[in-house]
């Protein structure tokens, strides 16, 4: 019994996701009607800038507030699945999901996440590689996913886009 606790315990704290609905991507609104992320300097590949994600000042092009976003080249595909470093994705802190396999695997799946923002502009400080962690949603619509993102807290955060997971 002991045993049996403890590895659930260590599943709970492994598991960066809970499902939250599963069902055909057809009938899933968000897979429908979303706002669309492409700004080519959202890219991981791109170096700094002062963009943020918040219906502010220095907004990003791109960005239209709280809503469902579908990332597109050039901005890439997918929110990637781990650190692209500070200071780049056209931004300073950079927004990205801190546990390899965030992303539902399953058509039609809606997930919770968590998502980091990068606040280690000098490299010395991994304990600040996750700052003000907050919770997303992504939904697998098929051959794409689209995320449920709001304002950054900070004009200093953008979500980062990759080409691939």
């Amino acid at each position: 019994a002991t045993f049996l606790i403890f590895c659930t315990l260590l599943n709970i704290q492994l598991s960066s996701q809970s499902v939250i609905e599963n069902k055909n991507p057809s009938l899933r609104a968000e897979c429908e009607d979303y706002q669309v992320l492409n700004d080519e300097t959202r890219n991981v590949n791109y170096g700094q800038g002062s963009y943020c994600d918040k219906l502010l000042w220095n907004t990003s092009p791109d960005w239209q507030g709280p809503s469902w976003y579908r990332f597109l080249p050039p901005a890439g595909t997918v929110i990637p699945e781990s650190t692209p470093g500070a200071m780049h994705c056209g931004t300073y802190q950079t927004g990205y999901l801190p546990y390899i396999g965030s992303h539902p695997t399953n058509e039609g799946e809606s997930v919770e996440a968590v998502l980091c923002w990068d606040d280690d502009w000098n490299d010395e400080s991994p304990d600040q590689e996750c700052v003000d962690p907050v919770d997303i949603i992504i939904t697998h619509c098929g051959d794409f996913f689209v995320y449920k993102l709001n304002d950054t807290m900070y004009c200093k955060d953008r979500y980062c886009g990759a080409d691939s997971l």
